[in-house]
C-alpha cells in the first residue's frame, strides 16, 4: 500500500515542506513568490512571523528557496531575536513510500533521534513543542500498537492525544502524506536549516531501500553504531557526532526494536489465472473409454 492511496492525499510533487518561526523587529512581511505568513499564537517577541512554504519543494531547490527569505529579512531590516517559543518544521513528503518503508523510516529515526535532538540544538530537548519519544512516552506505544493490529490509519494517534507537539508529528501523514519533524531550534541560518533538511531525506532514502524495518535492529548490532551512522549520514555524519552516540543508538535501538518486530508486510493479493477445464466431445470420450477398457482386458 501508497500512503497516498491509504489517507487519499491529493497527490504532492515537491518534497521538503519548511516553516520558519520567528520572534523579532521590523520583520519581513513579504517573503517572496514561494513562501506565505502566518501568525502562531505560541510565539510572543516585539514581533513574530511563521514564514510557510506555498508549495512543497525538490530536494534540489531547497536552498534556493530560503535564501528568498534571507534576502526578504535583509531587505526589510529585520532583527531576529532567539527565542524557545521559535523553531523551524520540516515536512518530508512520503506519499510515494509503502507502509513498510514508513514504518522503517519511523524506526531508523528513533534510533538515533537522541543524536538528532543535540543537533538542533540544547533548548530543544524536553521542549514541550517538540517532546523526543523517550519523552512522549504514549507516541511509540500507540506506533506499536498500529503496527501489531494492522489499523493503519490510526497510525497518525489517537483522538484526544496532541500528538502534533512530538518532534516527530505524525498527525501530518493523515493530512499532507508527509511526517513533520518538528525539533530543530528556531534559526535564520539557511545553511543550518537546508542542512537538517538533508539529514532528513538521507533518513528517508535509507528507509526506502531496507525490506523490513527489524532489518534495521540488525543493523545496530552487525555494523556498530558508527557504521551504521556513516552507512545513514554519509557527509552530515561528523555534524552530527556526538561524544556517546555510541550508547545512544543502543538506547534507541532498544525503543524500536518493539515496533520494528510488529510491522507485518501487507500481503497483496492476487487474482490467480485458473486454467479452464479442457473441453472433451462425449464421442472422444466414448472412444478413450473404449481403448482404455481393451488396454486392460489385454494385460
Amino acid at each position: 500500500m501508497i500512503v497516498r492511496e491509504l489517507f487519499r492525499n491529493r497527490e504532492t510533487k515537491g518534497e521538503v515542506g519548511i516553516e520558519i518561526e520567528v520572534e523579532g523587529r521590523n520583520l519581513a512581511t513579504d517573503p517572496g513568490m514561494y513562501w506565505r505568513t502566518d501568525h502562531d499564537g505560541s510565539l510572543g517577541g516585539p514581533g513574530n512571523i511563521e514564514y510557510v512554504m506555498k508549495n512543497p519543494a525538490l530536494r534540489e531547490d531547497v536552498r534556493d528557496t530560503l535564501d528568498k527569505v534571507t534576502s526578504a529579512l535583509e531587505k526589510a531590516g529585520s532583527e531576529v531575536m532567539p527565542s524557545p517559543r521559535s523553531g523551524v518544521h520540516v515536512h518530508i513528503n512520503v506519499q510515494e513510500l509503502t507502509l513498510p518503508q514508513v514504518f522503517s523510516f519511523i524506526v531508523i529515526y528513533g534510533v538515533f533521534e537522541d543524536m538528532l535532538m543535540d543537533f538542533c540544538g540544547k533548548g530543544r530537548v524536553g521542549n514541550l513543542f517538540c517532546l523526543s519519544m523517550k519523552d512522549a512516552e504514549f507516541l511509540p506505544f500507540w506506533i506499536r500498537r498500529c503496527a501489531s493490529r494492522e489499523n493503519w490509519k490510526d497510525l497518525p494517534g489517537r483522538d484526544g492525544a496532541d500528538d502534533r507537539y512530538a518532534a516527530m508529528n505524525l498527525d501530518a501523514l493523515k493530512k499532507y502524506g508527509s511526517i513533520e519533524f518538528r525539533a530543530l531550534r528556531g534559526t535564520v541560518d539557511m545553511k543550518v536549516i537546508e542542512d537538517w533538511a538533508g539529514i532528513l531525506l538521507k533518513l528517508k532514502d535509507f528507509a526506502k531501500n531496507i525490506k523490513h524495518p527489524k532489518d534495521i535492529i540488525s543493523m545496530v548490532s552487525l555494523e556498530g553504531a558508527e557504521g551504521l551512522a556513516q552507512k545513514v549520514f554519509g557527509k552530515y555524519v561528523k555534524q552530527l557526532w556526538t561524544k556517546d552516540w555510541s550508547d545512544s543508538i543502543q538506547d534507541g535501538m532498544r525503543l524500536m526494536q518493539p515496533i520494528a518486530y510488529e510491522v507485518e508486510i501487507p500481503v497483496i493479493k492476487k487474482k490467480l489465472n485458473r486454467a479452464k477445464p479442457i473441453q472433451v466431445d462425449n464421442q472422444d470420450l466414448k472412444d478413450l473409454m473404449k481403448q482404455f477398457h481393451a488396454h486392460m482386458q489385454g494385460k
